[in-house]
């Protein structure tokens, strides 16, 4: 742990141990759509505090349908943090070789 206790600052504190150069670049995807709700997903209420829709997790249906996707290639699956993507990016992404990746068919 870093002398400040802040986890971030370990990157001023601790030496690299190899060759960052070698890594390459690093991106990050910021996903901003998000599909229609599943079956039994409705939101029963909006939580006050951060805004984000509260649903029966008993009633909700975890399983895409062709009524919930917008047209979007890349999407939150709604209600939930679940990232989902058409058979277009995954290609293109396969394509990369990506070591920390799983494909799911949904």
């Amino acid at each position: 742990m870093p002398s400040t206790g802040e986890p971030e600052d370990i990157i001023n504190e601790v030496p690299i141990l190899g060759d960052a150069f070698g890594v390459g670049s690093y991106y990050e995807i910021l996903v901003r759509n998000e599909s229609r709700y599943p079956p039994g997903g409705a939101p029963t209420r909006i939580c006050p505090g951060c805004k984000r829709p509260e649903v029966d997790g008993a009633a909700r249906e975890l399983r895409m349908t062709p009524e919930m996707w917008n047209g979007d290639n890349i999407f939150f699956f709604a209600t939930t943090l679940y990232v989902v993507i058409t058979d277009v990016v995954r290609e293109r992404l396969s394509l990369l070789g990506p070591t920390n990746v799983i494909f799911e068919k949904i």
